[in-house]
């Protein structure tokens, strides 16, 4: 919940209310929402997520990428490319097919720079603003 609230602060959206908390922890109970954490030691330092739906123009399961979150003190170390090759062998393991990103204006030189130096595509959401 403190990375989540970290993304959630620097990309100005409110900190999780215990109604969005217990939504949440039911779409990853359900599967819907699966998320990876970077870790040191026990500390979670990074995450990102990718949840599920059902494409109708491909007619089969896709995937969004979002809530990709490193604390600050860990940035420029290659996290969020590792938390990013980690979802996109999700997918493929998953057989979810044309992961797409879902971020805002803030998150999204961010994004540009890893599909431009990691070895996988992902294809961009219309990037929104999320205040």
């Amino acid at each position: 919940q403190k990375l989540e609230n970290g993304f959630r602060a620097e990309v100005g959206v409110p900190a999780l209310t215990e109604e969005m908390y217990s939504k949440l922890t039911a779409a990853i109970q359900n599967g819907e929402t699966t998320f990876f954490l970077a870790k040191r030691g026990y500390r979670a330092v990074g995450m990102c997520s990718i949840t599920r739906y059902f494409s109708s123009s491909i007619c089969s399961e896709a995937g969004i990428l979002s809530d990709l979150y490193v604390e600050p003190v860990f940035r420029k170390k290659g996290i969020a490319q590792m938390l990013c090759i980690a979802a996109m062998d999700f997918c493929k393991e998953n057989n979810i097919v044309n992961p797409s990103v879902f971020c805002s204006s803030k998150e999204e030189k961010l994004f540009q720079n890893l599909i431009e130096y990691c070895i996988f595509q992902f294809y961009f959401l219309k990037i929104v603003d999320l205040k």
